[in-house]
């Protein structure tokens, strides 16, 4: 090769690579891949944009330093918001300590072309289901796939494992992983719920004695039907998935181990909630809050709940 012609190939070739780059880039976020008797012709190449050229939602929360316990550490605290939130690691959330007290989550929502397909293909698929299985109406957000599978095993449409083909045939997880402005908020009450079921009282030891020996042994009984549970959980071969992280669950976040046991959609969650009411049995008030955790409702205002007895003054209230 001649001297200039090496030279005008050096300037043009990384001139072309970044044509070539920018046309893929293109038509990854413009249009369907192509398809011939449902084999793709031209796979496209997945690119992970940031939240500046895709669009997103940044969350920033703000740890109140005068409630924090001894131990505490904002890696464990970004451990544990990275597994209530995205434990799979679907949507390419980002969790990340700003300082001591302050934490950033990053929530990509997708760019609009993606997620114009991705509502097309989810509504398209709730059709194929109706037809499928003769349903008059059927109404699930995007990506829940958990609830349709529930919907149909509890219709008794077909046996379930012809049901599992059909959903695995027709629909795939990842064609989910995106966020909508219902997702974020579901986020923000997940965060919410980080250490809800913790136990707080303040009590003199002379007055309170009573309501201090019913909330000691209200946690005992917790933590040991807590225990019973966890022993359930290693004896059942449904489980087995779930062993090896269960020693990073903090006791008492049903929300965590329900996800975990739910294993990314090997376990029916209809299934999952059974199970741990059946084998968690801590006592009437802490069976309310799990019951609320587990359908995603807030705790209960403080007070709401039955009290503690109580004696001041030689009273009883």
């Amino acid at each position: 090769m001649k001297p200039l012609a090496r030279r005008v190939f050096y300037c043009l070739a990384p001139v072309v690579v970044g044509l070539g780059v920018i046309v893929m880039a293109w038509w990854n976020y413009s249009n369907p891949p192509l398809e011939v008797a449902g084999v793709k012709l031209l796979p496209r190449v997945n690119f992970k944009l940031g939240v500046d050229l895709v669009g997103g939602t940044i969350l920033v929360y703000e740890i109140d330093p005068k409630k924090t316990p001894d131990n505490y550490s904002k890696e464990q605290l970004v451990a544990a918001l990275k597994r209530r939130l995205d434990p799979a690691d679907l949507y390419n959330i980002t969790i990340r300590p700003v300082s001591e007290t302050r934490v950033e989550i990053i929530l990509p929502t997708g760019g609009r072309a993606k997620r114009r397909a991705t509502e097309k293909a989810w509504k398209d698929f709730l059709e194929k289901v109706k037809q499928e299985y003769n349903l008059p109406e059927l109404s699930v957000r995007l990506g829940n796939l958990d609830e349709v599978r529930n919907i149909l095993f509890e219709k008794k449409v077909a046996p379930q494992d012809q049901v599992e083909k059909f959903l695995s045939d027709n629909w795939a997880p990842e064609r989910a992983s995106e966020l909508t402005g219902e997702d974020v908020e579901r986020f923000k009450g997940l965060v919410s719920q980080v250490g809800s079921l913790e136990f707080r009282f303040l009590a003199n030891t002379n007055d309170d004695e009573p309501a201090i020996t019913a909330a000691k042994d209200y946690l005992k009984k917790a933590s040991e039907s807590w225990s019973r549970l966890i022993k359930e959980i290693e004896k059942a071969d449904r489980y087995a998935h779930a062993r090896p992280k269960l020693n990073e669950i903090m006791p008492g976040d049903v929300q965590e181990l329900r996800d975990t046991l739910q294993g990314d959609g090997k376990v029916p969650a209809a299934e999952v909630d059974l199970f741990l009411r059946s084998n968690f049995q801590p006592g009437e008030e802490l069976r309310e809050l799990i019951n609320r955790n587990l359908q995603g409702l807030p705790p209960p205002p403080p007070g709401a709940g039955k009290p503690f007895p109580a004696v001041v003054n030689g009273e009883q209230r």
